[in-house]
């Protein structure tokens, strides 16, 4: 999908070189940088070696475009699609494997939640308080300036979401600014002060306001700006970006309950780790339970039970 960039890997990450550049650009300091670009010549700045890629084989490419010509949901638990993926993806067709795999045609089908309507709503608030989603570092500062007590958007229930004209929360919209300049700030769609990058900024902060007017309840946490990002770099269809960050959200099988303010989820599989390692490597366990930071990440669920030991 970026192979044509000379600024950028095969993925859409930005060299070495052209991140250095802009960091100088924007006067930051950059000591050792050299040092760096010239010991890491065939790798991006993610440490991954580049230089054996390879366009996928024709009989990969003609397969998955066999596969995807004639997809039906059955297929999902297909060894066939199982296999395909552990051997390679073309870059091209992956926005549409997603699409496949999260079935999220059905799921726009079968929702009363209008994107294109919802973009308009989102723009006239943004009107209203005087900001843009194409400066979020300015909008940022702008929108301290005003009273966070602003109307978040009224709950709906049931999976078929109508629009409204509720407004979301200041505190969410200016954090969800915060964060798209924070998310792949070295990936050529979202880094850099080209009209590209900031019209994928933008984007990705149009996605993440806009399910955070989906779902109200869960509206915005930190962490769903990655995924969203991943999903704008597969496809180059904003829409079908937010309703795969919808399948995956909404959806008990994938990732429903990570976002919540409880983290409900994240506890339990937090918890189910810490009962496989205790069993499978005690010794490491009480290794890693002893080091406060890792205790905080990884067992979320058990503090009481950890500070026994």
């Amino acid at each position: 999908m970026f192979h044509n960039d000379a600024n950028c890997d095969v993925y859409g990450f930005l060299n070495r070189a052209t991140v250095s550049e802009q960091i100088e650009n924007a006067g930051i300091s950059t000591q050792n940088s050299e040092t760096q670009r010239s010991s890491d010549v065939n790798a991006d700045q993610k440490c991954f070696c580049h230089s054996k890629c390879e366009r996928p084989s024709k009989a990969a490419e003609s397969a998955w475009a066999d596969l995807l010509t004639s997809w039906n949901p059955k297929l999902l638990k297909s060894q066939k699609v199982v296999q395909l993926i552990k051997t390679e993806v073309p870059a091209h067709l992956r926005g549409t494997l997603w699409r496949c795999l999260l079935q999220t045609r059905s799921l726009k089908e079968h929702s009363t939640f209008n994107y294109r309507a919802n973009v308009v709503a989102v723009r006239e608030q943004l009107v209203d308080l005087g900001v843009s989603e194409y400066s979020s570092l300015n909008s940022v500062q702008q929108l301290h300036e005003h009273d966070d007590g602003a109307t978040a958007v009224a709950p709906h229930g049931g999976t078929a979401r109508r629009p409204h004209a509720g407004h979301l929360c200041i505190r969410v919209l200016r954090q969800i600014m915060l964060d798209v300049d924070r998310t792949f700030p070295d990936h050529v769609l979202f880094g850099g002060t080209t009209d590209h990058a900031r019209e994928g900024r933008a984007a990705l902060f149009r996605v993440l306001a806009l399910y955070a007017r989906f779902n109200p309840t869960v509206g915005y946490c930190q962490g769903m700006g990655y995924i969203a990002a991943m999903f704008l770099m597969q496809t180059d269809d904003e829409e079908e970006a937010f309703w795969s960050c919808v399948a995956l959200f909404e959806s008990h099988k994938y990732l429903l309950g990570f976002y919540s303010e409880s983290l409900t989820r994240i506890k339990d599989h937090a918890l189910v780790f810490d009962k496989l390692l205790q069993q499978k490597q005690p010794l490491l366990r009480q290794h890693l339970v002893r080091r406060p930071s890792v205790r905080r990440v990884i067992f979320t669920q058990s503090y009481d039970a950890v500070n026994e030991l």
